[in-house]
This record gives C-alpha cells, sequence and structure tokens, in this order.
C-alpha cells in the first residue's frame, strides 16, 4: 500500500494518518507511522537474517544439517535480506535512473547483539542493488526449490521468487534485457482465473510465487491490510479518469489483471 500511494493511479480521499495519508501526500517525517514503523521492522528483519547467517558460519552448522539444507537457508536467508533492502531502497533514495550515486540505505551485512553501532553510513542505490544481485547469483538460486504451486514451496522462497526480486531491480535500474532474462528463466506459473484463490485456503494457486504464510485467524483489520484500503471506499480508490485503469486494455471486465 506505500507503493499504491505514492503512484499516479491512486486517490487517497482521507484525512487519517494511520492509513498512509502522509505517504499519499508527500510529507512524510521522522514522527509519521509509517516512517517509523517501516523503517524499524525492515531493519530489524535485516538484523535477524545476519545474526542468524553469522551464527550458521560460527557454529560450523554443515556438519550438523549437511550440505545441502545448509546451503538452502543460506539462500532463503540471503533473499529474506534481499528483499527488505529493495523495499526500504525503494521508500528511502532517489530512483536509480535519477542518480546512480544517489544516498539510499545502509547496508547492515552483519548481526548486531549490543549498542554502539549505529554510525553506519547509507550505501548508494547502485551499492544497494549491486548487494542485492550478488546475494541472488546463480550459486544461491541454484541452491533454492524449483517446485511450485503448493502451500509449502510458496510459503517457502524458491528459485522463481529469487528470480522475480532481481527482475524488480533489474527493472528499477531499467536494465529491460537483464529483467526480460530472468523473467524467461521462470517457468510452472500462469495467471489464475480465479484471483481471489490466493486470499481464500489454502492461500495460493498457479499464479502464487512466493507469499507469507498465513490463516483466516491473521486476517488484519480494515486499517491494516491492503483490501481495506480500497474495499470500505473511503480511503483510497483508482484514478478511473486518469490512471492506468483508464487505459484500453485495461478496463476490460474479463482481463485477469482486473
Amino acid at each position: 500500500m506505500v507503493f499504491d500511494n505514492r503512484g499516479d493511479d491512486i486517490l487517497s480521499i482521507t484525512s487519517n494518518g494511520v492509513v498512509l495519508m502522509q505517504t499519499y501526500r508527500m510529507v512524510v517525517d521522522a514522527r509519521s507511522t509509517e516512517n517509523d514503523q517501516v523503517w524499524t521492522y525492515g531493519y530489524r528483519a535485516i538484523n535477524r537474517v545476519n545474526i542468524f547467517l553469522d551464527g550458521l558460519e560460527e557454529y560450523n552448522n554443515i556438519d550438523v544439517i549437511g550440505e545441502v539444507d545448509y546451503q538452502l537457508y543460506v539462500a532463503e536467508a540471503l533473499f529474506l535480506r534481499s528483499l527488505a533492502f529493495y523495499y526500504l531502497s525503494q521508500l528511502y533514495s532517489l530512483p536509480y535512473i535519477i542518480d546512480p550515486q544517489a544516498k539510499a540505505i545502509p547496508l547492515r551485512l552483519t548481526g548486531i547483539l549490543e549498542d554502539g553501532h549505529s554510525d553506519c553510513p547509507a550505501a548508494t542505490i547502485t551499492e544497494v542493488y549491486e548487494q542485492i544481485l550478488s546475494d541472488l547469483d546463480e550459486s544461491t538460486i541454484s541452491a533454492l526449490s524449483t517446485e511450485a504451486n503448493s502451500y509449502d514451496t510458496v510459503t517457502r522462497v524458491s528459485q522463481a521468487a529469487a528470480r522475480m526480486l532481481r527482475m524488480r531491480v533489474y527493472m528499477a535500474m531499467e536494465n529491460w534485457e537483464a529483467a526480460i532474462r530472468e523473467g524467461e528463466a521462470i517457468s510452472g506459473y500462469q495467471l489464475s482465473t480465479q484471483v481471489e484463490g490466493i486470499f481464500t485456503s489454502p492461500y495460493y494457486n498457479e499464479e502464487s510465487i512466493f507469499s507469507m504464510s498465513m490463516t483466516t485467524t491473521n486476517r488484519s483489520g480494515t486499517q491494516t491490510h491492503p483490501a481495506g484500503y480500497y474495499y470500505s471506499g473511503d480511503i483510497c480508490l483508482a484514478d478511473t479518469q486518469y490512471g492506468i485503469m483508464s487505459k484500453n486494455g485495461y478496463n476490460l471486465e474479463e482481463d485477469k489483471r482486473i
């Protein structure tokens, strides 16, 4: 929703600061709820991944769990860290295409267990993207599962999920040839005619690549989940007059993209 609210196709009609009103109006500051929580929980996730990776290496767990599982756990952890870096960099940096050397976010690559590590300079957007692409290189991807279309494979990182993240990075860099190559390397998925299948038990279908595991008891309230922003009709509206939904091919009732 943060990214929807920063786009040109959404109209925010709320004055409620809890539902990303400040993001929509481009007036987010250090006191804004969305700023504080996105930054805090993003780096909390990154630090937990780093602590996990440091522990794997320090205690030589490869002898305990075996080579295959060791490489799998490392690859999954690197994906989750890369995912956090990607979203944080999208929110806190100028676009790469405007300035590849623009200051972006700190690259935290080791776990922090005590105070005294607050002085960490921001990396450039180029350095962030290079870190993601390096972490998700072919050796990392090869350790991930190639299976698809099951609850276990959708809620665990797959090769397709890693390639989709690489694809997003290349798109942000406007390296379209590399983005297309990553997309063409993915197979075993197709657009579903039943979009609601993603959001009802068993929470996956043939177009699901990666999703956080959930049950009906995990559903959040009207102000904290994506559907709630649109379903109520008093927070966000799609701009059907000037936005993408007004264009030919994006307003057909039978179109799977709708």
